[in-house]
């Protein structure tokens, strides 16, 4: 194993949990900011780095509700030309889960088909 992508939400993880790997410690990367120090500890099999790679809750636009994607923040558009793949989180910021995708704006061609919305190719 040569990474590990951890949850947004994670606030725990045992120091051994890749004791077995081959290539220790391994990378673990969250893109949580305030998860860095609690999970650092001594001994770990394991290293916490910021993730700037993945996608996150607040590269997203939200309904009034919050359970339905709408678009891309303003993060979100500048990591879509760095990034070839599109992951949507499971939840929004408030834990609540996220139970759909936008249509997009009158006229078709889907919520993020619009003019300038391109991903690295």
């Amino acid at each position: 194993m040569s990474r590990v992508d951890l949850p947004y939400g994670l606030q725990k993880m045992n120091k051994l949990a890749f004791d077995e790997n081959q290539t220790v410690p391994v990378p673990a990367y969250t893109p949580n900011e305030e998860a860095h120090k609690p999970l650092e500890v001594a001994g770990a099999t394991f290293t916490i780095k910021k993730a700037e790679d993945v996608w996150t809750v607040n590269d997203f636009t939200y309904d009034e509700a919050g359970t339905t994607i709408t678009g891309f923040s303003e993060s979100g558009h500048a990591k879509k030309t760095s990034m070839d793949t599109l992951i949507f989180p499971n939840q929004n910021t408030k834990g609540e889960d996220i139970i759909a995708i936008g249509d997009g704006a009158a006229g078709g061609g889907g919520l993020f088909a619009g003019e300038g919305v391109a991903f690295k190719k």
